[in-house]
C-alpha cells in the first residue's frame, strides 16, 4: 500500500456532501492520475450520521473508482457502535466486503450488535437477474412501501404501494436491459424523523444515451420494413432535433424531462382512479410529491433534477404542459405539429434557471434516483 490520500467525510454525509464535495475531489484525484502514486482513504473518523439516500452511490462510486483505477477505496470507519450498527443493518458492509468495492480497516469494526431490518436495507440488483428476481427482492420490502404509500382515495387498498413498487422494479429492469448493469436499491423506512427514503444507483449509460438508442432502432425497423411506419419516440421533441442534442452538455436535462413524461398520458387521458396506470417515471414522481415534503431527485450522467410540489406550480405548470403533449395516438396517425413547441423550450430554460436544476462539471456515469417523502 503506497501513501494515502485523504478525503476527509463530515459528520452527517448527505446526497449533497456526495454531489457537492465527494465526487468533484475523487474525479479530480482520477483525473490528474494522483492513483498512480496514491491510494484514496476515506476517513470516516468524525462521522455520526450517513443518509441512507446515499447509501447506493457510495458503493457505487467505490466499484467504479476500482474499475477505473485498478485500486479500492480504504475505509477507515471508528469503533462508533451506533454508526457500525447502521452501516449493517443496511447492508453497506456487506456489500462492501462481498463485492471487493471498498478495504475496510477491520480491526476497528466490531463490539455492536447487528439488528437486520426490512425497515432499513440495501439490495444489490445483479444484471443477470430475472424480472421475477427483481420482484421478489424488492418484496422484502412491501411493508415499508406499504406503509408509506397507503391513501385513502385507495378503492382497493395497497394499489399504489402495489404501482409504486412496479415503477422501482421498472428502474431496475431497465438498468438491466437498456444499460446491461447491476444496480444498487436502498430502502429506509426511518420512524425517528417519520420518513421514506428510497434510492438506487446504477453504472449505466445515462438517460439520454438510453433514449437515443430507442430512437436509432426505430430507425432501424423503418429502413428494413418499407410498410413500417415511423413512430416518433418522445412527446415534445422530434426525433432529429433530440438527436442533435449529442454534443450538448445539457443533454440530459432534456432527457430527463422527456424520460419522466414518457407514459404520462395514461396519467392524463385516464382520471378513474380504479384503473392501473402505465408503469413509469411519472407516477413515481406523482404519488411521492402528494405526500408530505415529498421530493424524487433523478441524476444522470451530469445533471441532476430535483421534483417538488413548487416546481410544478411555478415552472412546469402541468395543465399547459398537456397542451403541446403529443400522445401515442397522434404519433400514429402521424399528428406531429405539437413537436418541437416554443413552449417546452422555454419551460427547459426556466428550468435551468432554478436551483432544481444542477450541471456538473464532470459525468458521473449512470442514473441515480432518490425519493424523500413523509410517512
Amino acid at each position: 500500500m503506497g501513501e494515502h490520500y485523504w478525503v476527509k467525510f463530515p459528520e452527517k454525509v448527505t446526497s449533497h456532501f456526495f454531489y457537492s464535495e465527494l465526487l468533484p475531489e475523487v474525479m479530480g484525484f482520477y483525473q490528474n492520475k494522483d492513483f498512480i502514486s496514491k491510494d484514496m482513504l476515506f476517513n470516516w473518523g468524525d462521522v455520526e450520521f450517513i443518509n441512507a439516500l446515499v447509501i447506493p452511490n457510495i458503493l457505487m462510486l467505490g466499484h467504479q473508482m476500482r474499475i477505473l483505477t485498478g485500486k479500492k477505496i480504504v475505509i477507515y470507519i471508528p469503533t462508533v457502535f451506533e454508526l457500525l450498527q447502521y452501516l449493517d443493518d443496511i447492508n453497506f458492509l456487506n456489500y462492501a466486503r462481498r463485492f471487493q468495492i471498498y478495504d475496510l480497516y477491520e480491526d476497528y469494526i466490531g463490539g455492536y450488535i447487528a439488528t437486520p431490518s426490512v425497515n432499513r436495507k440495501s439490495y444489490y440488483i445483479s444484471n443477470k437477474y430475472t424480472m421475477a428476481e427483481i420482484w421478489r427482492v424488492l418484496g422484502q420490502s412491501d411493508k415499508v412501501i406499504k406503509a408509506t404509500y397507503h391513501n385513502n382515495y385507495e378503492t382497493v387498498k395497497g394499489i399504489v404501494a402495489e404501482k409504486i413498487k412496479k415503477e422501482l422494479w421498472e428502474i431496475c429492469k431497465n438498468s438491466l436491459e437498456h444499460a446491461n448493469s447491476f444496480s444498487f436499491v436502498t430502502i429506509q423506512k426511518e420512524c425517528s424523523i417519520n420518513k421514506i427514503m428510497i434510492s438506487t444507483a446504477d453504472t449505466g449509460v445515462g438517460i439520454y444515451d438510453t433514449l437515443k438508442k430507442k430512437i436509432l432502432y426505430e430507425k432501424e425497423k423503418v429502413k428494413s420494413n418499407i410498410d413500417y411506419i415511423e413512430k416518433q419516440q418522445l412527446h415534445f421533441m422530434k426525433n432529429d432535433t433530440f438527436l442533435n442534442l449529442d454534443n450538448n452538455d445539457d443533454k440530459e436535462l432534456y432527457a430527463i424531462f422527456e424520460a419522466v413524461f414518457y407514459r404520462w398520458e395514461d396519467q392524463i387521458e385516464d382520471n378513474n382512479i380504479d384503473v392501473w396506470c402505465s408503469n413509469g417515471l411519472w407516477y413515481l414522481i406523482d404519488e411521492t410529491l402528494k405526500k408530505d415534503e415529498g421530493t424524487v431527485r433523478i441524476h444522470s450522467n451530469n445533471y441532476r433534477l430535483v421534483f417538488t410540489k413548487r416546481l410544478f406550480s411555478k415552472v412546469i405548470q402541468l395543465n399547459k404542459l398537456k397542451s403541446i403533449y403529443t400522445t401515442c395516438e397522434e404519433q400514429k396517425l402521424g399528428k406531429n405539429q405539437k413537436y418541437d413547441n416554443k413552449l417546452f423550450f422555454s419551460i427547459i430554460t426556466n428550468l435551468k434557471n432554478t436551483t432544481n436544476a444542477k450541471q456538473y462539471n464532470y459525468a458521473y456515469p449512470g442514473v441515480h434516483i432518490e425519493v424523500e417523502a413523509k410517512l
